[in-house]
Order: C-alpha cells, then sequence, then structure tokens
C-alpha cells in the first residue's frame, strides 16, 4: 500500500485537543481507506491511498481517498510524496489490531468540535475529517487543561522562533 500525500502549500496549523483519540480517529480513516484501497484487487498489485490537507476556518480539513489499483507509473510521478506504510497500518500502543469503525471516530470528532464525512467521489471513496485547529467553543471540562497545556506549549515555540528569526536578521 502506498499513500500519496497531496501537496500543501505553506504551514499546517496545530491540531488541538486529546493527542491519543484524534490519533485513534486518523487512524481508523487511514485504515478504512486502505481496505477500500485493496477490496478486490489481487495482492501482489500495488494500491494506493491518497491524502490531502487544507486550512478551513477554525480547522485542517483532511481527506482521504482510496485510489485502489494503481500502476508503477502513478506511482513514479507522485514519488517526492510518497510514503509507503507496513501493511496494515498497525496500531500504536497496547489496543493493537483494535478497530473502533468510523461511528466511534465521527464521535471522537464530534466531540472536539470537528467532523467526518464519507463520500463517493467518482469512484474514489473520500473519508472528510474536519480536525480543530482552536480551542472548543463550548465548555468542556475534561479538555480544558490539555488545550491550555497545548496552546502554551505553541505559543512558547512561536515566540522562540520569532527572536531567533530578530537575531539573526541585521
Amino acid at each position: 500500500v502506498s499513500v500519496l500525500i497531496e501537496d500543501q502549500q505553506g504551514e499546517l496549523p496545530p491540531v488541538y485537543g486529546s493527542r491519543r483519540l484524534l490519533q485513534r480517529a486518523v487512524h481508523e480513516c487511514l485504515h478504512n481507506a486502505v481496505e477500500h484501497a485493496r477490496g478486490g484487487v489481487v495482492d501482489s498489485q500495488p494500491v494506493a491511498v491518497r491524502v490531502g490537507f487544507a486550512v478551513t476556518g477554525q480547522h485542517l480539513q483532511m481527506v482521504v481517498r482510496s485510489l485502489g489499483a494503481v500502476t508503477a507509473a502513478v506511482l513514479n510521478r507522485h514519488a517526492a510524496t510518497l510514503f509507503r506504510p507496513t501493511p496494515g497500518l498497525p496500531a500504536a500502543g497496547p489496543q493493537q489490531g483494535l478497530r473502533i469503525g468510523l461511528p466511534l471516530a465521527q464521535r471522537i470528532l464530534q466531540l472536539h468540535g470537528g467532523h467526518l464525512r464519507v463520500d463517493d467521489d467518482d469512484g474514489e471513496l473520500a473519508v472528510r475529517l474536519e480536525l480543530p485547529t482552536g480551542a472548543p467553543q463550548r465548555n468542556t471540562h475534561h479538555l480544558d487543561l490539555l488545550q491550555a497545556q497545548i496552546y502554551a506549549e505553541d505559543l512558547s515555540k512561536l515566540m522562540a522562533r520569532s527572536r531567533q528569526r530578530s537575531r539573526s536578521t541585521p
């Protein structure tokens, strides 16, 4: 399985929320795309999944598309943005192999102020995730402390980068 990362213009914003839960949701979407890309394709034939990103308001939109069987020419054309994971995209952590399904991935995103939608774009299965790039709009006590810690860390990195740039410019 090959993963083609679409070119991204500029730097992507930080995503806020529970890292563990959001990783599980993204992992589930990638695993689902790999399964659909592999469907009906001989194991020896290369398949691909395409991942793209776009910043939309207070969300980072991630689109995962199952491309199915692809030729070597297609893979060579996208060689600069190609990632070849090990088959099966193993889960990280103690729940290795445990699948949560797209409905639970959707619920995780909703709890973080995001969305998940599945579309069929001209025969390509497309899973669209909207990941939150800002603090939640509602009062969520269980995420407040984590959000504040991540925000403080991001702010300190930005300030350090700004100081470094001001020192390097004459």
